[in-house]
């Protein structure tokens, strides 16, 4: 019989309540001591405590008599500023839980979500770990990771506004809804403040180069019936150049999006520039190819006007570009908002409250990437880019693909069956045609051939493309709670608003505007029609970059240049309500706890790129589309706390949740078991959990994403570091199914000798099923029978005329399982001494024994841990993470020294061999001293801190990624920062 059914069939007869309110079963108080000790009487009534939690983290390690059934992090507000972090997103991610598949701050530019950040549990993905502020659920971020996997931006929520976070460890589906599968972390907000509290910091790299200001004021008031708060946060970070680190100026991958330019040529075409026989050699290619590469030189004689005899041939791509020469690693970044929360006794009792929260950050982020990048210049979906031949009458060229044969064939002409376009050719309703507009030409052009094809140019002229993200973020929350109620009932009903909207501007050349600025026939470049951009010189695109050419005049550039605009908002409103007892009824072991609530809310995305995105207008980029997408989720559950006999305590919850939208429902149950043999010295716990996660509405319905990305050919193993790629929702995406699994222990030993001494330990596994994703990579494999299952519905792959993938199309489908599991240690040690203070070490880490993954429904899994896990050597699984902590408090002085280990992880080299990236030990510290009893006002309760992030200036691990990293390092884990000094004043009034 299923242990869960007498519970599920509870939960179904609960009304719609709330799961994941802050009012659920307290875990166990602190042990009692000294004179407390004595009045201890476990028979007496146990009051419901708020759902608060503590942990192993800094500063203090987890007790026995502490640990509850599952294992919790909790960072208080000094263990946060002892961090000397400034952003919410990059100290969590310097947790020992987060792993890989992060959304990073730093080097994100070239993903879908360059203006937010979020961590990954478990290294499960950020869609699989629950956010919650103040136990509520916040609208995600409305451009997902990936392009379509929902998070919330963690960048959104200031430092100064957070009082805790709790990081859950072990599925918490059962209580905080179905998706819950990795953990949840919970940030809570401050309150409760009684006068006024100002903050500000500043701090700079050692190279000065990205200044940091963080200022904060909080007032507060608190009496017997009134609690009020109020605070306004402001902050800016600098931004880091790639060329302003060594490690970062010269990355392993440089591009073949280039200046000089990479041009697709056709020997019919080069052997007429030449003026020579179209058998005669031409240097540097096979004399049987047709098709093949020209670039004019990287050389300071490079004007744009050398002849075709002055060209270099190849049948690859040979000219490169380094783009880390003006893009940013790390964007310039400004935050500036308001909070507030207001809690009063109603009903003219003690034991019920009215309260509300409200948050509202605006967030302006500003990353510039190298000049455009165009991609083959002829890429399904995108603007076809075309530089006209030098006359009006260019050499057109056709292919027999069964015979193998390249001719030439005159405009015009009916197309011959089973022949296709060759270079600089298009077929129109059945006849040949030129691809540039009739008339089009470019004096600059040595050749007699409209270039697209599988050229490629980076349009340094143009400048950086420049994105700058705001992103407005808007938190209300408005509820009545109840506390010992009727003698023994809490409750907590609330209505809750959640909004985030990112408007997002990317400044870059207009494909269609770039046709004409190289036409020299476009009717912008005559004086006499309105559309005269005022010069009658076409674009010169034949040039090196860094020889400016002196016709390329600022008046094409800035009529190329357009800003494009999207607005994308996502909603979250919802109705909560929980009652919960500490003691429904008693058992000679002790009183029997109940929670029960429920949920309803309702979830909307709107995605509206502007008209240049849509048509597809921007070069190297595919046309974006609207996403509308909108449901509604309800849901309730049960949780109780059963003590089976004094030692022992078990606890049971299910939730039940229903997708009204999608018709799908879920029942996901979790059981927990906590022991203490020996009084409270020693923790025995262990729990297991079900999740079930639903489909973003991002996976479900978004719309194609393009980006560049590495793509490996399986029938030649050539790898492409910018291969186009698009990704796309899928409506029929299954849901994810998740178990969950923790056992271990914490020990707090009495003895004289070891008192102040705490050591835990825990194992946990996780087991995913239906895994959600997109792969661009596993696209191509299967549609060459690499791997089996073929392409799924919506993928697709077009190759160019020479053969060569010229774009993948991926969707996001269930692509198989996945089976995490390791363990978590923690210990610490603290001794209070009469004469010198205060010492405390504490330490925390994470081993991965296993992770595994199955990349297609029904195959085997296959272990990736320790290996890359973007393909270009970003990102990593890692087996070891962990952090050790050294505070000392003497008198006036707080001195807290920590380090922090990141480990390697396996890449591969230029060649395609393995290579092993490098593990870091990161040391960094603060000193502080507290004006306590000073004689001077103005100095009175004022703290100094004098702080340094990576003390000893570690650089990031190389990282090479198969010659596809676009840094040097691995940009998902390590910044650019390298050691950061910083001053703050703390003043409380």
């Amino acid at each position: 019989m299923n242990p869960f059914s007498s519970v599920v069939r509870a939960a179904r007869v609960v009304s719609l309540l709330l799961a994941g309110a802050p009012l659920l079963l307290a875990q166990s108080a602190p042990a009692p001591t000294g004179t407390d000790a004595k009045k201890d009487d476990s028979s007496s009534p146990q009051q419901l405590d708020r759902f608060v939690v503590t942990g192993s983290y800094i500063p203090s390690t987890e007790t026995a008599v502490e640990a509850g059934a599952s294992p919790i992090v909790r960072l208080d507000r000094k263990a946060i500023e002892e961090t000397g972090y400034t952003s919410t997103a990059e100290l969590l991610q310097t947790t020992n839980v987060a792993n890989a598949n992060s959304v990073p701050i730093s080097n994100n530019a070239t993903g879908f979500t360059p203006g937010a950040s979020a961590i990954s549990l478990r290294g499960l993905g950020p869609e699989a770990t629950l956010v919650l502020i103040n136990g509520r659920r916040v609208a995600d971020y409305p451009v997902g990771a990936g392009g379509s996997t929902a998070f919330v931006d963690l960048n959104s929520i200031p430092l100064a506004a957070i009082d805790s976070i709790e990081v859950l460890k072990d599925g918490a589906s059962a209580l905080y809804g179905a998706d819950a599968v990795a953990g949840v972390i919970n940030i809570r907000l401050r309150r409760g403040i009684d006068g006024r509290e100002s903050f500000v910091s500043y701090g700079d790299t050692t190279e000065k180069d990205s200044a940091e200001i963080t200022a904060s004021v909080v007032t507060g008031k608190t009496t017997d019936k009134l609690s009020a708060l109020f605070g306004v946060n402001y902050y800016h970070k600098g931004a880091i150049l790639n060329r302003d680190r060594a490690y970062s100026a010269v990355p392993p991958f440089l591009s073949t999006n280039s200046s000089p330019a990479n041009l697709e040529v056709s020997r019919f075409a080069v052997a007429t520039a030449l003026n020579q026989s179209l058998f005669a050699p031409i240097p540097g290619v096979p004399s049987n190819a047709a098709f093949f590469f020209a670039n004019s030189g990287a050389d300071v004689a490079n004007n744009g006007l050398k002849p075709a005899s002055g060209y270099t041939y190849n049948f690859d791509r040979l000219s490169t570009y380094n783009f880390n020469e003006t893009a940013m690693s790390y964007p310039e970044v400004k935050r500036a908002g308001a909070f507030g929360s207001l809690d009063r006794k109603v009903f003219g009792t003690d034991n019920v409250r009215a309260y509300a929260d409200f948050s509202y950050q605006d967030v302006k982020i500003e990353n510039q990437l190298a000049a455009a990048a165009t991609g083959d210049f002829d890429t399904p979906g995108q603007v076809t880019l075309v530089i006209p031949a030098r006359t009006a009458n260019p050499i057109l060229t056709i292919i027999n693909p069964l015979f193998g044969i390249v001719q030439t064939v005159a405009a015009g002409s009916r197309v011959p069956s089973g022949t296709v376009p060759g270079l600089g050719t298009q077929f129109v309703n059945g006849f040949v045609q030129r691809l540039a507009a009739p008339g089009a030409t470019n004096p600059f052009n040595p050749f007699n051939q409209d270039i697209a094809d599988g050229s490629r140019a980076r349009l340094a002229e143009f400048g950086n493309r420049i994105i700058q993200d705001e992103t407005s973020a808007t938190l209300f929350t408005a509820g009545l709670k109840g506390e010992n109620v009727a003698g023994r009932w809490n409750f907590d009903a609330s209505i809750s608003y959640s909004a985030i909207r990112d408007h997002s501007d990317l400044r870059m050349p207009s494909a269609t505007r770039f046709n004409e600025i190289v036409n020299a026939a476009s009717p912008i470049f005559d004086s006499r029609n309105s559309a005269f951009i005022g010069t009658a010189t076409p674009y010169n695109p034949f040039g090196y970059y860094q020889n400016p050419i002196a016709t390329n005049s600022s008046a094409v550039i800035n009529y190329a240049n357009v800003v494009a605009k999207s607005l994308s908002q996502s909603a979250l409103a919802e109705l909560n309500f929980v009652l919960s007892t500490s003691e429904l009824w008693r058992l000679p072991s002790g009183p029997v706890g109940l929670a029960l609530g429920g949920d309803f809310r309702h979830e909307q995305l709107d995605q509206n790129p502007d008209a240049l995105a849509l048509a597809g207008d921007l070069v190297g980029e595919a046309a974006a589309a609207q996403t509308n997408a909108q449901r509604k989720i309800g849901g309730v559950f049960v949780e109780t706390r059963l003590p089976i006999f004094r030692p022992l305590e078990a606890r049971a919850s299910v939730r039940y949740e229903k997708f009204f939208s999608s018709h799908r429902e879920a029942t996901v149950p979790k059981i927990a078991l906590r022991y203490l043999p020996f009084g409270n010295q020693l923790t025995l716990r262990s729990s297991y959990s079900k999740g079930f996660r639903e489909p973003s509405l991002y996976e479900l319905y978004s719309s194609p994403i393009s980006a560049k990305f590495p793509i490996e050919d399986p029938r030649d193993g050539f790898v492409e570091a910018e291969q186009p790629i698009t990704l796309q929702g899928n409506r029929h995406l299954a849901a994810e199914k998740t178990d969950y699994f923790n056992a271990g222990f914490v020990w707090s030993p009495t003895v004289r000798r070891l008192k102040g001494f705490s050591l835990g330990v825990d194992y946990w596994r996780v087991n995913r099923n239906g895994t959600v994703e997109a792969d661009p990579q596993g696209t191509v494999n299967r549609a060459f029978g690499l791997v089996p299952g073929g392409l799924a519905p919506g993928e697709s792959i077009f190759l160019s005329p020479d053969g060569s993938i010229s774009i993948v199309n991926a969707v996001y489908y269930n692509i198989g399982r996945t089976h995490v599991e390791g363990f978590d240690f923690s210990g610490g040690y603290q001794r209070p001494t009469d004469t010198l203070g205060r010492w405390e070490l504490t330490t925390v880490w994470t081993l991965v024994t296993r992770f595994e993954r199955a990349a297609v429904a029904g195959a085997p899994l296959v272990s990736v841990l320790g290996q890359d896990s973007t393909g270009t050597g970003d990102d990593g699984y890692l087996r070891w993470k962990g952090r050790v902590n050294l505070s000392w408090i003497y008198r006036n002085f707080d001195v807290y020294l920590s380090g922090a280990y990141t480990d390697g992880f396996t890449d591969r080299d230029l060649s395609g061999n393995p290579y092993e990236v490098g593990s870091t030990f990161i040391t960094s510290g603060q000193l502080a001293y507290s004006f306590r009893s000073t004689r001077r006002a103005w100095l009175r309760d004022t703290k100094l801190t004098l702080g340094v992030r990576n003390l000893f200036d570690v650089d990031p691990p190389r990282a090479l990624g198969d010659g596809g990293n676009s840094t040097g390092y691995p940009g998902a884990i390590y910044n650019a920062e390298g050691r950061f000094l910083y001053l703050s004043v703390d003043r409380k009034f």
